[in-house]
Parts: C-alpha cells; structure tokens; sequence
C-alpha cells in the first residue's frame, strides 16, 4: 500500500543543536542563502548589487575594514559608514570623507541630537582622540574634556567640548559617553553625562564608575528611561532624571556584550551577542536567549574567542543579523608577507582540516602561520534572526564571494526610498541587500551567482528500524515568473557524508495574465513537479539547491513510500 508523508511547514527554521533524531518536523540541520515565509515554504533569498560603484575612500580590495553603518535623520537624510580610521557619507551612492579621523578599536559611533534651531551628529572617536559633530556637510572638533576644560557652572552652560572617549549616546536630555580619557589617563569602566540641554558643556564631577562585569565598558545605547551599560559579562542600567537621582543598578551577570559592534536596538528590544553565549534580546524587563539552536557553533570552536570582537549585529527591517567570523576565510592569498595566515577556501567545522596544499599558493615567509585552529577574522557567515516567522526563527546567509554580511541598516534616502544596506567586509563596497528583483549578489561590480540550499529534516515514517521503497516525491514548486530548474540530493540512513543519488526537477516560468501592481510582490501559484525514486531506506533526507541566477521556491513536499515487508 503506497503511503504519504506531506511537509509544508518549514517555519522552524535553522538547528545546528538538535540531532536527526531530535529535529522538530519544521526544522533543518543545514541551509543557505534562503529565506522562510511565515505560510510555511522556503525560496532563495533576493540578490544583493552595488549602492556605490566607485570604491569608498579610494580604498583597495582587502584594504577596507568596516565597523558601522549608519542613518542619520539629520537636516538631510545621509547614510554614514565608519570603516578603517575614518567616517564616509553619502546621500546618493557617491561617498565622500567627513576628514574625521578615530582611534576607537570600535569605530566612530553616533550620537543623533536635535534641538529647535539644528540638528547634529555627535561621534565619539576613541580615548585619547577629539571626538567631533557633523552638520551634514562641515565637520568640527571638539575640545577634549580636561583640567581647565571643564563647564562646572550650569548658570552659564558656555563650550565646545566633549571628554574622549569609546562610546557615546544621547539619553533623555543630555549626551552620554563611555571609556574616557581624562588629563592623560584612561577610564575604561567611566560614564560621563552633560549638562542637561547643553551637549558641549561637562562638569568635572558628573560621572559615574561602573565596577564589575570584566574590564572596561563594550557600549552604552538608550532604550526607554535607560541608559543600558555593557560590560563583558554584564549589563547595567542608569536610571533616573538627574545628577541627583541617577542611581545605577545591575541587570545582570551572567552575560555582557563582546563589543559596541555587536549590539543593536530596536523599538521592542535590545539586541547584543555576548561571548561565548551568544545572542540576548533585553526588552526592559527580562534577558531571552535567542542563540541555543546555533550554540554548536562556539562549542564547537567553529570560531575563537580571539574574534569575538569582530561578531557584528545589525537590525534590519525587522531583522536581525548576526555576522560571525566562522569557519576560514573566502579568500586564497599568497605568503610573501610576515602578516599572512593561510585560510583554505573550504567551510570547516571544528578547525581540524585546513587544506594547506591549495594550488597556487606560495609560501615565502618562515613566518607565515599554518595553525589550524586560528580562525579567521573576518566575517563569513551571517545568521538572520526573524521574530516574525513562527515563534523566532534563524536562516543563514552567505555573500556570493564567500563573506558574511558587514555591517548593515536600513537608509532612508529624501525622496522617501528604504534601501536596506550592508556594508561589505573586506571590499570598500556599499551593498544595497534585499532587492526582489536580482538573483545574484553583484560586489564590486562582479556578478556572482548565489549558492542557495535548504536540507530537510530525516523523514523515517515514524518506524526507524524498518526499510520502505520510498517513491517519486512530489514538489510544490514556486512559480516565480522564471524557468526554475532545482537539484535534489539524496541521503539514505541518517549519512550526510554522500549523496545516495540525485536528481533534477524543472519548472517553466509564467507571467500573471494582465500584469501585477509594480509595489506588490506577485503570487504567481505553484506547480507540481515530481522528482525521481528516493530508493530502498530506513529514513530519507533531502538537499534542494538552486542551480543559481534564477530565484527558486519551494512550498510543500510529499513522500511516498511502500514499506517493505518483512520476515517475522
């Protein structure tokens, strides 16, 4: 008797912690470059192209580390990108350099203030170096905060000043900053405020030390009548309205930021990857773990502590991006330097085999490294957080050169477009991302096509002991207005390590008769394509891949199958 299994919840998303026996029915061991829709399908995520087409700063390939993008929403709306010691802008795709210069292993951050008569943008650049404010168009610095440069008078609020420092916010009335500098010496657990209204004037005495939590402050962000404060391995809260009443209370110790980079905020929740937990969401209330799908990852050494400071988290939409430093880098490169590591080109789980015989590559130096478990640095993987699928579900995304995503936002331009954006991590290049019409990632003018996958979970019948003929399934495969050809490999008894057979499936693209709106993304249907016979097994698992410069979807899948009979 033919029997079927139907699957057409994928809503779970990704689980690198659960086993094949342990996988929930809507989840998946291993998936890339696809994005989960809440009615239950999955498709290949949209293409990524170039914002600027000339290279930020001048900069060479592999010469451009970025740390932070951001939007300001000042008296004109300019996207501002914090790479390498200096802060770019733009508001058309040209970037141009604001001559700040920073020394903040962070990068500059941002502080946005607004007042009746203008609107600025505070920075901080890093201890020791002036901080600055950016009009949107003239930048000046301001005057380190010091003995004999201090505003103690609130009768006559006068100055240009700012101490220097790592961190800096705008909280309430006032300007926030953290990791000071003063006369010389270093403060890294120092909390400094302004006068109230007045961004430029400080008195010497308005600060506040916060201890424990590890050395030094990793960020400070306003998220309602808070002023959060990171440490390593906590998080503070300022609370209060003013030099009398701020009061600071611990939230909590068990868990902290690894860097400014890897916090971000969002209207319902604070968002901060803290090492080696993983990524937190704090609402104002209470700590979620959001990261014990993924913890295999730092379990398993897939990255090193060393790189903690180099995980970014980004929000966008309504997204969350976590861009790891995992695995070895995408590049090959040749040793004639004393700075070279070697990193093969292939994807590795517990830094066990690098592949060092790679061809082409010279070694010059006695000192190159060839230390198998020294990861890379750079980021390569990027884990998408969605809180509107299910209940919270994680993807995973790859650039179509092997690197994560950078640092990214969401840009708001003056003709009221929104142009999600992510900076790239090693190519001084501005990513417009998210765009439903591009089916491969264009970086640095280079087209690139997508390598996209989704694996399902063992389907075993309900009976793992007992073999079955399982038949030709069935795909319902998205029509997406393109001819769709997709590739199934086949793995029989819970072996990932070969593919038992494979086979393709094709689907010929149709337009929707009398056109769509041009706002709307269009359902164009599905159509039901079938594969080829699966074989003799205990438990099947398949790996649908794109076969890439084409989108590609899947809805539904059904299994067929005969079990087998057996001998009593």
């Amino acid at each position: 008797m033919l029997s079927t299994i139907q699957t057409n919840d994928f809503t779970g998303g990704l689980n690198y912690r659960a086993d094949a026996f342990q996988l929930a029915e809507n989840e998946s061991p291993d998936l890339l470059n696809v994005d989960l829709d809440p009615r239950g399908g999955f498709s290949q995520r949209a293409g990524a192209t170039d914002y600027n087409t000339s290279a930020i700063g001048s900069l060479g390939a592999a010469a451009f580390t970025p740390k932070r993008t951001f939007f300001w929403e000042g008296n004109d709306r300019q996207l501002l990108v914090a790479a390498n010691d200096k802060v770019y802008w733009t508001q058309n795709g040209t970037f141009a350099d604001t001559t700040a210069v920073t020394s903040a292993a962070d990068g500059a951050q941002f502080a946005p203030w607004s007042s009746s008569a203008t609107s600025l943008l505070y920075s901080s650049a890093g201890r020791g170096t002036a901080g600055f404010k950016w009009d949107g168009s003239t930048l000046t610095t301001l005057t380190a905060s010091a003995t004999s440069a201090w505003q103690d008078s609130f009768a006559s609020p006068t100055g240009t000043h700012m101490p220097t420092a790592d961190h800096v916010a705008t909280h309430v009335d006032r300007l926030w900053v953290a990791s000071t500098q003063e006369d010389g010496t270093n403060y890294p657990d120092r909390v400094r405020y302004s006068h109230p209204g007045f961004p430029e004037s400080w008195r010497e005495l308005d600060y506040i030390d916060v201890v424990g939590g590890g050395r030094g402050i990793t960020g400070i962000v306003s998220f309602g009548d808070q002023l959060l404060v990171f440490k390593p391995r906590a998080v503070f809260a300022i609370l209060g309205y003013d030099e009398d009443t701020y009061q600071l209370v611990p939230l909590t110790t068990q868990v902290g930021a690894a860097s400014s980079k890897a916090i971000t905020v969002s209207e319902t929740g604070v968002f901060f990857f803290s090492w080696p937990d993983g990524l937190f969401v704090y609402d104002g209330q209470t700590f979620t773990d959001l990261f014990a799908a993924l913890r295999p990852i730092v379990e398993l050494g897939e990255f090193a502590d060393e790189a903690a400071d180099e995980v970014l988290v980004s929000r966008v939409g309504r997204r969350v991006f976590v861009s790891l430093p995992a695995g070895v880098a995408p590049s090959a490169y040749t040793y004639n330097s004393t700075e070279d590591v070697y990193r093969s080109t292939t994807l590795v789980y517990g830094g066990q085999t690098q592949g060092y015989e790679q061809a082409g590559v010279t070694y010059d130096s006695a000192a190159v490294k060839f230390d198998g478990d020294v990861q890379t640095s750079v980021v390569t993987q990027t884990f998408v957080w969605d809180p509107t699928i299910g209940g919270g579900s994680w993807t995973r995304y790859q650039l179509g050169d092997g690197y994560g995503f950078g640092p990214s936002t969401d840009f708001v331009t003056n003709a009221g477009d929104r142009i999600p954006v992510t900076a790239h991590p090693a190519k001084p290049y501005v990513l417009k991302v998210d765009q439903t019409d591009l089916y491969q990632d264009t970086i640095a003018g280079t087209a690139h096509d997508l390598t996209s996958y989704y694996v399902t979970r063992w389907q075993d019948a309900g009976v793992m002991t007992a073999s079955k003929f399982w038949r030709r399934p069935e795909l319902m495969v998205r029509q997406l207005g393109e001819d769709t050809s997709l590739t199934v490999q086949v793995f029989h008894d819970w072996n990932r390590s070969t593919a038992d057979r494979s086979f393709t499936v094709a689907l010929a693209g149709e337009d929707i008769a009398g056109g769509y709106s041009s706002w709307v993304q269009p359902d164009l249907g599905a159509d039901l394509v079938k594969g080829s016979n699966l074989g003799l097994a205990k438990a099947v698992q398949l790996k649908v891949s794109g076969s890439g410069g084409q989108p590609w979807g899947v809805n539904a899948i059904a299994y067929k199958f005969n079990p087998r009979r057996s001998r009593a």
